[in-house]
């Protein structure tokens, strides 16, 4: 597998991996985002509720009690936002309304009500009340409202969890969308950085054939202060050595050139006389008798 592959490989298992924890994190991130936005707004519309409803009688033992037409244009306006709430007085008894859906406060969440805390609730399933009628699966709130440092109500608003869900889906949706784009355009980016480190590299592999071939004077432009970049820069140095080197033998080449011309000059010359005179006396140029002479 070419270099170019494994480093495109490389990135993208380290991208991929990488989005998929964060669309896993930023996920269930989002989930607990829109659940508490929940909570928070069906606690706004309690208060709401409360302070437009609850009434307090000044005369006698100021009894406190709910507007009951107030209760019915606010359970209007609140069900055109899908949102349904249940009012409970001090004996955990509902107030309004009376249409049978209205959900049971357990011991345990009203142990908790009892000591002014609010109670958050997630019921994911749809079930079956005593009256036979199904209740649909709710995000709910339970909010205790005192006066005189005395329980007098407990509002019980909710939302149905398929609204709330569809909500959650959509920001994953979307969420998901941003993560495809955003390891599309990493690949992109990836890509031309491992096109780069490639060519760099074939640059450095082109050098080094030059060099095999006897090409001790090319150089490569480093590029870069990685470690690709510090190879070059080896690679530069070793080839400026290698060229000093060839020329220091190109030199010493020249002076054993010299050297050897100059001793063939200084022989040239006893035995161009040696050769003379045997020449001489195979020709029977100089006298056989006094050749000593002629020498």
């Amino acid at each position: 597998m070419k270099m170019i592959y494994q480093q495109l490989l490389a990135f993208f298992l380290v991208i991929a991996v990488t989005i998929l924890l964060l669309g896993f994190s930023f996920g269930r991130m989002s989930k607990s985002f829109v659940y508490d936005d929940e909570w928070r707004s069906l606690e706004k519309y309690s208060d709401s509720l409360v302070q437009q409803s609850l009434t307090v009688n000044s005369k006698g033992n100021q009894k406190v009690s709910f507007s009951l037409s107030t209760l019915k244009t606010t359970q209007a306006l609140l069900e055109n936002q899908s949102v349904h709430f249940t009012v409970f007085n001090q004996k955990n008894q509902v107030i309004y309304p009376n249409n049978g859906l209205s959900p049971k406060v357990t011991k345990s969440d009203w142990r908790h009500l009892t000591k002014d805390q609010i109670v958050r609730k997630v019921n994911n399933r749809n079930f079956r009340l005593n009256n036979g009628k199904t209740r649909p699966a709710m995000i709910e709130i339970l909010k205790p409202y005192y006066y005189n440092k005395k329980l007098v109500a407990v509002v019980s608003a909710g939302a149905f969890i398929s609204d709330v869900n569809s909500n959650v889906d959509r920001i994953n949706r979307d969420l998901l969308k941003g993560l495809g784009v955003s390891l599309i355009i990493s690949m992109i980016i990836s890509f031309f950085i491992a096109s780069r480190l490639n060519r760099r590299i074939s640059r450095l592999r082109a050098a080094a054939t030059q060099v095999s071939n006897g090409n001790y004077e090319i150089r490569v432009k480093s590029g870069g202060k990685d470690e690709i970049g510090e190879l070059i820069t080896d690679f530069n140095h070793m080839t400026e050595s290698l060229e000093k080197a060839n020329q220091e033998i190109e030199r010493q080449e020249e002076r054993r050139q010299e050297f050897l011309a100059d001793a063939a000059h200084e022989m040239r010359t006893p035995l161009t006389t040696i050769s003379g005179i045997l020449e001489g006396i195979k020709y029977d140029v100089i006298p056989q008798e006094h050749p000593e002479e002629k020498y």
